[in-house]
């Protein structure tokens, strides 16, 4: 079972960090549970990303 809006991605990494990755073409849109668990993700300290290349990906890793 999966969560309404989860990520496609969670990556678990040496703590603390937590990659929460949910990848769109160029033309994607964020649904509204998607935006509301991100939300609830950066209040919690996360930092979730959407992404839209590898390119992306391996950036948003750099920074987190």
């Amino acid at each position: 079972h999966r969560t309404l809006g989860e990520w496609d991605f969670v990556i678990l990494a040496e703590w603390p960090r937590l990659f929460l990755v949910e990848c769109k073409d160029k033309d994607g849109k964020v649904t509204k549970a998607q935006a509301e668990l991100a939300a609830w993700a950066k209040k919690l300290g996360w930092k979730p990303t959407v992404c839209r290349s590898m390119a992306e990906v391996l950036a948003y890793i750099e920074t987190v």
